[in-house]
């Protein structure tokens, strides 16, 4: 099995919502998008598009990661109940994202896609299957 979060990829995108004033974070808003943006572009064979979509959500995953420094809210003295929600909501919210982002990346990368699903704990068999996100 992968990594384990006592919430699922809704629940952590709720919690990152509340703390953003209600807003859906721009992670979650950007995948929503993508997977829109992509699945038509593959549907009119413009690959570039397609590929550019799912690459749009590694590239603001790893910033949000990045800004967000769950690895220092773990560590933090003031609520730690407060910062561990924090550290596990962007966590299941950026591999939510990643999770999505090797679904339209893996029919132009399948052994990379397959490779990440697997870190994720996930089962890779489902990208040959054509499943949407």
């Amino acid at each position: 099995g992968g990594l384990s979060f006592p919430l699922s990829a809704s629940e952590a995108a709720d919690n990152l919502a509340k703390a953003n004033g209600g807003e859906p974070h721009a992670l979650v808003t950007t995948a929503e998008q993508s997977v829109r943006v992509s699945a038509a572009a593959y549907e009119e064979m413009d690959f570039s598009r397609a590929l550019d979509a799912a690459l749009a959500i590694t590239q603001l995953g790893n910033r949000f990661i990045q800004e967000l420094e769950p690895w220092a809210l773990y560590k933090a003295d003031e609520d730690a109940e407060e910062a561990t929600l924090r550290a596990h909501s962007g966590i299941v919210v950026a591999m939510e994202a990643l999770r999505i982002a090797m679904v339209l990346l893996a029919p132009a990368v399948p052994g990379l896609a397959s490779r990440v699903y697997a870190q994720l704990g996930l089962d890779a068999s489902v990208l040959r299957g054509g499943v949407v996100p």
